[in-house]
This record gives C-alpha cells, structure tokens and sequence, in this order.
C-alpha cells in the first residue's frame, strides 16, 4: 500500500480545497495530470480532475488516505499546459479550481450521473413503526430514480441521510459516458464505385428505385444521412435495405456532425495588395513569431484598415511552423464575415467554437482539436479553453468588447487575460486588434508592456466618412414638423441616398418599441413585479416586457394609481423606428435587426446577406450592427440616440458611448463612394461624443486616461466587486454590513466602497448590495494584496453561505458595475 501513487483531485465543488487519495494498482497507467477520475467524497461518489501527483503528505495522513475508485479517460482530457491556465484562472478569480475545470470542459463530455434509491426495509418493519410510513408505496428492493423517490416519500436531507445510516435505503450512483445523437448513413461499397456500370446493369430492370438510389449515391464521395438519401433519390427505407442485402451498400450509424460553419454561408475568398503600414505591422508581428517567445500585440487600426488581412498572414506564419491558432471574436453571430474569410482562406483547417453548436458538434469539435486535426479555431470567449497541443498565435479581434468577461456563472475570467497568460505559459504571440481599443491596452501600450502597431488609413481607396453631430435640443425647438427622434438633416441625407439607390445603416441602442408606459395624470409608470426596471412595450405581439427577467404582461387601458386613461408609450425602441421610418419613407425597404428579430439559428447572416445583396435599402439595429460589417454600398450612417448608455452609473460608460459611436461609424463609405454620418444627440458638450465626432482619438484616450488615475479607477487599480443578493432586504443588508465590517478591518491602504444596494437593487425578486474594492497598483502590481483580503476577509463567508437562498458573488476586474 505504501508503494502507491497518491493524487490530488480538485472537484467541482464550493471550496477551494484539493483532497488526496491512493491510486490502485490497476490504474497506476493511467494517472496523468489532467485525467478525469471517480472517487469517494464524504457518503458519496463524485466526479474529480487529477491536478497533482505524488505530493508531499506526512505518513500518518497518508495511512488514512481512501483509493479512487477509477480514472475515467485513457488519455486526459486537459494538457499540463492548460492545467496550468486553469489554475491560474482559479488562483486570479478565487473560483475553486475543481469548478474551473468543470467550465472548461464541454458539457457533453462530461460524465452523466444518474442516481438511484432502494427500499431494504420490509412491510412488517414499516408497518410496526410509524415514522416510515412514506415508504410503503415504494416497490421492495427495486431501483427507483431519485426525483421519483424524493416525490413519493418527501423525505428532507436529514431523514435521508438517518436512513442510509440504518440501512432502510440504499443509494447508489452510477457515472455514464457522453452518448451524442446518432444517425442512419450510408454510401456505396468501394467495389460498386469503381465498377458502377457493371453493378448497375446488373440490377433487374424491375429495380427502378434501387437503380435511382444507387445513381443518388454514386454523387456523395462521404457518408450520406439515410433519411436524406432516400428523399433524393424518391423512395423509402426498404430499398435501402434491399441494396445492403446484396452488398451493394454500407449502412452505419453515424454521430451526428455538422459543419460549424455552415449557416455562416460560402466562404469569401479576397486578393489582396498590402499598404505600407500594414507590410510594417506584418513585419514586426512574424520577427516576434520567428523569435518563439511571448510578445503581445496592439494592432491599432482605423475601421476597413485590413486588420483582417494581418491576421491572415500572421496565422499563415504559424500554421507554416506547424503550430495551431485561437482567433477569438466577441460573438460568432455577429462576425459572420469574419468567420467566412478564415473558412475562404484556411478551407478544413479551421473550426468554429461557440455555445450555439449542437451537443454532437462539441464533442466533436473538442476531440478533434486535440487530436490536432484542426490548425485554426475561430470562437467566442471560451474557445480559449481549445485543446490546442502547440500553440504559436491568439488573435483577439475587437479586444475592447465587454462581452470577453464572464459576468455568470463563476469563474468570472476575462478572455483577453486568460489569453495573456497562456500565450506567455507557450511562448506564444498575440494580437489584439480593435479600432477602439480598451483603456487598460492603450494604457498597456503607452508603459510599453505591449507593442502598438498603428494602421491610421483605410486599406482601400476609400476615404474616412465625413462625420457631424446633429443638436437635437435645438431641432425640438426649432421644429414641431419633424418626429422627435428623427432631425430635419437626417430626414434629408436619407431621402437623398435613397434616390442615389445607395444604402444606409441607422443605429438605435435599444430594442422594443417603448422603453415606458407611463400615466400622464399622476406619474405612474409600469415597472416589473421582480425588477427595479420599467418594463417595455414590445407592439410586435402587444405585451410588455421586462428585459432582465423575461416577466411578460399585458398593456394596461387605466392607470393602476389613479384610475386614469391618459396612459402613454414614451421613449423609443427599435420597433417604434421602424415603425415612423416607413410612414416617413413608404418606398423604403427596411430590415431591423435586433434580440427580438433574430431569435432563429443563422437569422443574423441571413439578414446580413440579404442587405449585402442589396433587397433592403435601410438596415435599422442595435449595437449589433455597429461592428465586423463590410457594405460597399453604405454611404450613410445615423445614430438615432447616442446618449443611450452615456448616463449609466459606471465609470467606463463614456468609453464604450465613444468605441459605439466610433465603431457604427466607420461602417460607412467603405469603398469608393464617399461616407456619411449623421450622430443625433442632446449632450453635444459631453467630450465622448464630441472625440468621436471629430475622430479626436488621443485626446479622448488621455483625457479619459487622466480622470481614471485622479479617481482611482482602472487601468490604475485593480477592482473587484462582491454582490450579496437575496429574497429579503433586511437579510441582504445585513449580511452586506458583515462583510463590509469584515473588509474594513483589514483593508491596509485599499479603497473600499459601500455597502450600499446595487444600482439595479431588485432583480428576479432579489435584492442585490454591492462592496467594491480599489487596490492601486503602485502600492499592489500583482493584486496580491487585494487577494489575501478577499481570501481571509471574504472567502470563507462564501464557501459557506448561510442559506440556500442567499448568495455572495465575487467579481474581479467586473466588466461593468451595474
């Protein structure tokens, strides 16, 4: 017994805490860093990750240490490598390192669990004892599932477990493996492919369908679904199974697997002549390839500066030196143009990885990246996770976009840091690429612990946009003629390219058609029974909707306060846009795209193709559209409301106001018809707004710069933010003034603000307060300190909640502070 391995293993549970075990002889194979394994946690078997081998343990622990019951995998399904990224996810975001593997993983490789329950206990024993009666009606030592159980006996967890104890039930939990849908498929035999006529002449003439099926077969090299095949070829099942009896076809069943990349349309395939920046910005990006060592980059570039085109040559360089390559896009669905290059120019070398894929193509999809047969991953946030065995370059485009952070559930990692780490864990290159970047990567640019590489020109012939703001305060005054969201100019400059055939882009930041419902008499407004929110009229289906929890109602006729009818719709959403767009301008073809209008799978590149295809003369949308997209037509864009998100309470709310704004803008004029861009605002002196209509990037960026280090805010400090939510305001608050009484004694020199409600306090019908702690930099470069505190002060508090219905979230660098 002293002979045997000892491992650690993290579980995917609530604590932080790794436990030890033996390793049977059995399995002594099989132990590699890693590995999933099952093994005993308390009265139960749970599932586990092996993060170490062989530690250091005192002996007389080390006697008292329980073996694994198995180790489920051949080979481990994480690498040492990205192990090693994981464990510096839980260590960085204080997320337990068994939960952290448990995320990186695909849902559908892992393990299902099925529980089941017995009754040991006869009917005379229950019969002379009262406190069993509930289980007289479960069947006599047969397997029951467990939610069948607990509904029958509605037994609590204590009943339970003194049960099991005395041996009146018994448990048993039995682990499965991941079973993916399966199909039907078939193809020709080898020998009827190459001797087809022969085969065929064979058949009885009778043998129409037979004959028609095999003709139908004989195009597909690959297996083709069963079901598909006999709709081809106008016949059924039974002539499919006639040809397998005479050996003239294979039958199988297969996994279903699609191609990730096909609701994203044919791939575009594009020759290009690089400009004299972009040869500069390729020529320091493969020296830093050639040198295989850690070298982060900002490409810095105009919006159609051919930051793709970089990106292109970049992963050609490295696929060259037989490495693998991450591109990381905000959202797959809305660069769809993006995908179909690296499809057009890698061809079967490149995957997509999203949530959207199907169980089956996940699987897939994983097995076959870590088997390397895919060079180039294209994805969302959490490709970053790609089982990639040697990897040379991480591409993130548009690397200032929010939606890199995890914001729920844990672990809370930002991509774009993750990235950092693990490219410099595999002596990798990374691009961030972005027209807008973040504060924290110009910060990081200007201290010089990235590299910027600047593309201040368009890639084309085409010039800027000429860009001008439009006071609406001044257009309500001067005119009653025009809809109050809709300025004289506007109205003109969208006449006039519709009668030129050419096409426009309108931005409106908010989806619905009335953001409030309101009583003119008496001030009342409809608000969410759950939330502290306004819910909003959607006219597309006539109910009110509370975007945050997806309560619905219906549109009211009289004021639940005072009784009145002078009940009114104010504000303004995309679908109420629409509506006064096509009373303004009747021949107009218009599109909307927003959450509400492409709920359906490949609905944004099917919009997106049929205004590239020039069917709609206006594509009306939210931020969706303001990013990734490539019309040579478009000669005018305007933004319906650029105030949208400018009075958020949150310090970075100027900044992503001027990335949107800089962003929609640049999709026009991106050929060789010259641009417009019309931005309607009533905050004309907001500098924001102002930087991003005067394309006034640097003084934006070191003003805004300026402001963060006086009050202490990010890339100057490192903040974290703890959230305590629960059904009673009472309960919340005090829990909240624990925690921050806890903080306050500890802090040392770090800022902490609160507790205080959050500024959406109720949500879900949870009260939400909020703590945030800033840790300067200068006095904690590493975030060590703001770590410790968090671990001694916080920690334990959260391990062990003090009632199922109350939780403390801990959130470090929060994308937002909403």
């Amino acid at each position: 017994m002293s002979n045997l391995t000892i491992v650690n293993i993290a579980f995917p549970i609530g604590t932080h805490q790794t436990f030890s075990y033996l390793v049977p002889e059995e399995y002594s194979h099989q132990v590699e860093i890693g590995s999933r394994v099952i093994a005993p946690l308390g009265q139960r078997k749970s599932q586990g990750y092996i993060v170490e081998i062989d530690p250091e343990i005192d002996e007389n622990i080390r006697k008292k240490l329980k073996p694994i019951i198995k180790i489920i995998d051949d080979e481990p399904l994480f690498s040492e490598e990205l192990v090693k990224l994981l464990k510096w996810i839980s260590t960085y975001y204080l997320t337990p390192f068994g939960k952290v593997l448990h995320t990186a993983l695909p849902s559908e490789i892992q393990v299902r669990k099925s529980v089941t329950y017995r009754r040991l206990i006869s009917d005379e024993k229950i019969e002379s004892n009262g406190e069993f009666q509930e289980l007289i009606n479960v069947p006599m030592d047969q397997p029951i599932r467990e939610t069948t159980f607990l509904e029958q006996t509605e037994f609590t967890q204590e009943e339970l477990r003194k049960f099991l104890e005395r041996e009146y039930i018994s448990r048993e939990i039995q682990y499965h493996p991941p079973q993916g849908r399966k199909v039907q498929t078939t193809k020709l035999e080898r020998t009827v492919r190459d001797n087809f006529d022969a085969f065929l002449g064979d058949l009885d003439n009778r043998a129409v369908a037979q004959k028609r099926l095999l003709e139908e077969l004989r195009k597909h090299t690959d297996w083709l679904p069963a079901a598909q095949a006999v709709q081809l070829a106008e016949t059924g099942y039974g002539t499919l199974r006639s040809l397998e009896e005479k050996s003239l076809v294979q039958v199988q069943e297969k996994p279903v697997v699609q191609d990730p990349l096909r609701v994203y349309g044919e791939p575009i395939k594009k020759e290009v002549e690089y400009t004299p920046d972009q040869q500069k910005a390729i020529h320091e990006i493969l020296q830093g390839i050639e040198a295989e060592e850690f070298h982060p980059y900002l490409l810095y570039g105009v919006t159609g500066s051919g930051k793709t085109e970089i990106y292109l040559r970049a992963a050609d360089e490295v696929l060259e030196k037989g490495q693998q390559v991450i591109m990381l896009v905000p959202e797959i669905a809305l660069t769809p143009q993006t995908a179909r290059r690296f499809r057009g120019h890698f061809g079967e070398r490149v995957t997509l990885w999203h949530s959207n894929m199907s169980a089956g193509e996940r699987a897939y999809t994983w097995r076959k990246i870590a088997a390397g047969d895919y060079d180039v991953i294209v994805g969302a946030r959490s490709a970053i996770f790609a089982p990639v065995q040697n990897l040379g370059l991480i591409i993130i485009d548009e690397e200032q976009e929010n939606s890199y952070k995890q914001s729920e559930p844990d672990p809370r990692y930002h991509a774009r840091d993750a990235a950092m780490v693990r490219a410099k864990n595999t002596d990798a290159v990374v691009i961030l690429g972005t027209a807008t970047p973040s504060l924290e990567s110009y910060y990081n640019a200007v201290q010089d612990k990235y590299t910027m590489l600047e593309l201040p020109e368009r890639h084309t012939k085409a010039v800027p946009p000429s860009i001008r703001m439009v006071d609406m305060k001044k257009e309500r005054e001067a005119s009653a003629e025009y809809p109050h969201f809709l300025s004289k100019d506007l109205v003109e400059v969208i006449q006039e390219r519709l009668d030129r055939k050419e096409q426009i882009i309108l931005l409106q930041n908010r989806r619905g058609f009335a953001p409030i419902l309101q009583c003119m008499d008496c001030g009342w407004h409809a608000e969410c029974p759950k939330c502290d929110i306004s819910m909003t009229y959607h006219k597309s289906g006539n109910y009110l909707l509370c975007h945050y929890c997806d309560a619905e109602m219906s549109p009211l006729v009289q004021c639940p306060d005072c009784m009145g009818t002078q009940l009114q719709y104010t504000g303004m959403g995309t679908q109420r846009a629409e509506e006064i767009l096509a009373e303004y301008f009747p021949d107009a073809r218009i599109i909307r795209m927003d959450a509400d209008s492409t709920t359906q799978s490949g609905a944004h590149r099917k919009m997106l193709d049929a205004f590239g295809q020039q069917e709609y003369d206006i594509l009306l949308g939210t931020q969706m559209i303001a990013k990734g997209l490539d019309f040579p037509n478009v000669t005018l864009v305007g933004v319906l409301n650029a105030d949208t998100g400018l009075f958020f309470p949150d310090f970075r709310a100027q900044e992503r106001t001027f990335q949107l704004l800089a962003q929609v803008s640049g999709r026009s004029g991106r050929a060789e018809k010259p641009g417009e861009v019309l931005i309607q605002t009533s905050a004309v002196d907001d500098y924001s707004i102002k930087c991003a209509t005067q394309n006034e990037y640097g003084q934006f960026y070191n003003r805004t710069l300026s402001e963060r280090n006086e009050l202490n805010y990010p890339p100057f400090s490192r903040l974290a933010n703890i959230t305590i939510r629960g059904p009673q305001r009472e309960r919340v608050e005090k829990l909240a003034m624990k925690i921050g009484h806890n903080l306050f004694s500890n802090k040392g020199n770090m800022d902490v603000l609160g507790p205080a409600p959050a500024p959406m306090e109720r949500i879900r019908g949870n009260y939400h307060w909020r703590l945030t702690i800033k840790s300067r930099k200068e006095n904690d470069p590493a975030g060590s300190k703001l770590r410790h505190l968090l671990r001694t002060s916080l920690l334990p508090m959260t391990e062990y909640p003090s009632s199922g219905n109350y939780r403390i979230n801990l959130d470090i660098d929060p994308g937002d502070m909403l």
